[in-house]
């Protein structure tokens, strides 16, 4: 789920847990408000706490809470919907939030298998997912999270490229997926300043890690044909600048232009 939350920066505090929640501020600051975009597992449990951390009773306000069945027909007070996952995602993509992209493999995982609660767990349930939908070998594959951040993930340019590929045969799929990636010159998109010579023409995902970076997507050559490309450079020298991936990057790039240039 999703929420926002406009607070006073410097009296706000957000403290993410793995079973629980907890937010204070001050309502009496109205100076220096922003809006604060926060990634919910549970939208009531983080409601609850920051009423819970508010000092109503000086307006005379009280409040208690109750959990109560929902079999008993209790009629709707208020209802808040996020934006629809299409949007989430695409706006995940673009920015590269790990944290969204993990949360929506959790979901994901847990539904095709309501019994997984850990994330050494996911190996097995996305390979036996990939295997069922796309026919795709898992064996050499680890999947270590949802946002490709995680050390222990394991998979080759060509896993990627295969499963691109998978994605682009299935008419039901691709448009959808399509739409979520990123594009050459998207506002605050991590493709904002790149390929723009092919906006219209490269769909695709960055990835950036320490001593690594990494492209891939689709490419629309001159005669029109899709290309599917998955690019790694990785072992280089980093010290956490961006100053050393810059030349990787613009490898990448390169080897884009050049696949979009193929007749």
């Amino acid at each position: 789920g999703g929420a926002e939350m406009s607070q006073a920066m410097t009296t706000t505090e957000i403290v993410e847990k793995i079973d629980s929640a907890e937010v204070s501020s001050d309502l009496s600051r109205t100076e220096d408000f922003a809006t604060v975009a926060v990634d919910l597992a549970d939208a009531a449990m983080i409601s609850k706490a920051f009423l819970q951390s508010q000092d109503l009773r000086k307006g005379s306000i009280n409040i208690s809470f109750k959990e109560v069945s929902a079999k008993k027909n209790l009629p709707l007070i208020a209802a808040h919907n996020s934006q629809p996952l299409f949007i989430i995602m695409k706006k995940a993509m673009a920015e590269s939030d790990n944290l969204i992209m993990d949360s929506f493999m959790m979901e994901v995982l847990m539904r095709l298998d309501p019994t997984i609660r850990e994330w050494q767990e996911i190996s097995q349930v996305i390979a036996k997912w990939a295997e069922n939908r796309f026919h795709m070998d898992m064996r050499k594959i680890v999947v270590g999270d949802g946002a490709g951040a995680s050390r222990y993930n394991q998979l080759t340019p060509l896993h990627i490229v295969t499963l691109l590929e998978k994605i682009y045969q299935d008419p039901n799929f691709y448009p959808l997926f399509y739409q979520t990636m990123v594009v050459p010159g998207d506002v605050n998109g991590s493709l904002e300043k790149r390929l723009l010579d092919l906006k219209g023409r490269v769909a695709a995902k960055t990835g950036t890690h320490r001593s690594s970076t990494g492209l891939s997507g689709y490419v629309t050559s001159k005669d029109g044909d899709v290309l599917i490309f998955s690019i790694m450079p990785n072992g280089f020298f980093d010290e956490g600048k961006v100053v050393y991936k810059k030349p990787y990057r613009q490898l990448e790039d390169q080897i884009v232009q050049r696949l979009a240039e193929e007749s």
